[in-house]
């Protein structure tokens, strides 16, 4: 049996968090100079040699039974949210981008009751309803009665 070790925990969630912050900033540098789809690409690449690296070096198996859904899970979190979100920094403000992006944590309530069958409590649905509307209202700045094209790629690499 492992020992717990919670500042490890801090640790690797600390650094989670850091990187994913930095995502749409590093991702808005990139798609400066390089295509979108090569910068999806190249994350996608060097997230596999991670992948297989560390499936080498603890010894674990490669899971064939579990590769259907591996696939849709990388064609989604591989491919069409970081894809979705590169084209889009190619319109929008990393910082405009990251507030659209607030938009995650209702989404993954959503699909914790379709999937898990959880109940949030109905405060928890109205503020973020309330949260989600705030997001919704800020992507139409400047007057806009409908979100710009970045946006709406932002939405939908929510979405998926």
């Amino acid at each position: 049996m492992r020992a717990n070790h919670p500042l490890l925990g801090l640790v690797l969630g600390a650094s989670a968090i850091l990187l994913f912050g930095a995502s749409l900033p590093m991702t808005r540098l990139a798609v400066a100079s390089l295509d979108p789809w090569f910068v999806t690409a190249a994350r996608g690449a060097l997230a596999g040699l991670v992948a297989v690296f560390v499936l080498v070096l603890l010894k674990r198996r490669i899971p064939w039974s579990d590769l259907p859904r591996l696939a849709l899970i990388s064609a989604c979190l591989v491919i069409g949210f970081p894809g979705l979100m590169a084209l889009a920094m190619r319109s929008v403000p990393s910082a405009h981008g990251g507030v659209i992006l607030g938009l995650l944590p209702i989404v993954t309530a959503i699909a914790a009751v379709f999937v898990a069958g959880e109940r949030p409590s109905l405060f928890f649905w109205a503020m973020s309803l309330l949260g989600a509307g705030f997001v919704v209202a800020f992507s139409m700045r400047d007057g806009a009665m409908l979100p710009v094209a970045g946006d709406i790629l932002l939405f939908v690499s929510v979405a998926i």
